[in-house]
């Protein structure tokens, strides 16, 4: 059976985002490791204490980072992680993102088809991202916890799922997010204040919906 693509999983989602005044219809969307928190701090030093020059949008010394970041970063890390040794911005290599990152990380330390052993929970994107290019094989650990012992409360959780989905509130599952214990749903405070508050209140009418339904 072929595979969707992640742009066709992801499409309905992105292209129907709520805005509370442009689309009070949309999807609510809690599920970005996004931290709203503190965009408003990142935009205002981004902006206020930045300085670039023409060589910023060049080429400049490479796909590593310039030395002036690096420089940045190993300090950044020297001063507030306290390295057993202090680190040098030679050592240093930056990338677009952690899927660019996972996937070099992944070129480095083995070849097609190898395994790596990840911990669960775990960041549920890991697959594609040392498989897409490195062809490594995510080897899912479960170091503390018999999976087999909780049948019954996955089932259940399932079935909370199904309810939640029928009124229209769309949970992912545990089992999809690689947690250890039935009924860890993950909400990421991942949206502004007024967009989180309307997700909560779409999924406490669910909630209320589901019991109605179920007297």
């Amino acid at each position: 059976m072929a595979q969707t693509s992640l742009k066709a999983r992801l499409q309905p989602l992105l292209s129907n985002i709520y805005h509370p005044q442009d689309n009070p219809n949309g999807i609510v969307d809690m599920g970005t490791a996004e931290n709203h928190i503190m965009t408003k701090d990142v935009y205002d030093f981004a902006n206020n204490k930045i300085r670039t020059t023409p060589r910023t949008f060049t080429y400049g010394e490479g796909p590593w980072g310039s030395k002036r970041l690096r420089t940045a970063m190993a300090n950044h890390m020297n001063t507030y992680f306290h390295p057993f040794s202090a680190i040098q911005p030679d050592e240093l290599v930056f990338a677009n993102g952690i899927t660019s990152l996972c996937e070099l990380f992944g070129y480095a330390i083995g070849s097609p088809n190898d395994g790596i052993l990840i911990s669960r929970p775990s960041y549920q994107a890991f697959p594609a991202d040392f498989g897409a290019k490195a062809g490594l094989k995510c080897v899912n650990l479960h170091p503390f916890l018999d999976m087999t012992a909780y049948k019954d409360e996955w089932a259940a959780e399932d079935a909370l799922v199904a309810k939640m989905e029928d009124n229209g509130v769309y949970i992912t599952k545990g089992s999809l997010l690689q947690a250890e214990q039935a009924g860890w749903f993950r909400i990421i405070f991942a949206q502004e204040d007024d967009v989180m508050e309307e997700g909560f209140k779409r999924l406490f009418n669910a909630i209320g919906a589901s019991k109605v339904k179920a007297q």
